[in-house]
């Protein structure tokens, strides 16, 4: 009974600590989706308040992507590009942050081709 005392222990503690190939600092799967989902939620939001337009050349393709989440690409206007960038420099500063600080691993989901940005019916689709 002494014997498997060790060995039992040597399970558990393996079991507890996610194994020996987990990161020390691997964070729990809602920790890094709830990053990661935060984080794709503010930048599709400037992408999407940022859609108005005349004409198809007021329309283009952005990707709206960062190290914690991957959205595919976003169609926004030509002003609000410089937007989109700034939401992406912020996520990467405060939840991107937490997400690869906790060991996370970025999904990267399946993305359709991108089709050109048009303007239909005063928004860019």
């Amino acid at each position: 009974m002494l014997m498997r005392w060790p060995a039992l222990c040597l399970q558990l503690s393996l079991v507890a600590c996610g194994g020996k190939d987990a990161p020390a600092n691997a964070g729990t799967p809602s920790d890094c989706e709830g990053a990661a989902a935060a984080a794709r939620e503010r930048v599709v939001a400037v992408a999407r308040a940022n859609v108005s337009c005349t004409s198809d050349a007021d329309c283009t393709r952005m990707d709206a992507r960062a190290s914690c989440f991957d959205a595919c690409s976003w169609p926004v206007n030509q002003t609000g590009k410089g937007a989109v960038d700034r939401a992406n420099t912020i996520v990467e500063a405060a939840e991107c942050k937490a997400f690869n600080h906790a060991g996370c691993q970025l999904v990267v989901p399946p993305c359709a081709p991108p089709q050109p940005a048009v303007c239909a019916e005063g928004t860019c689709r």
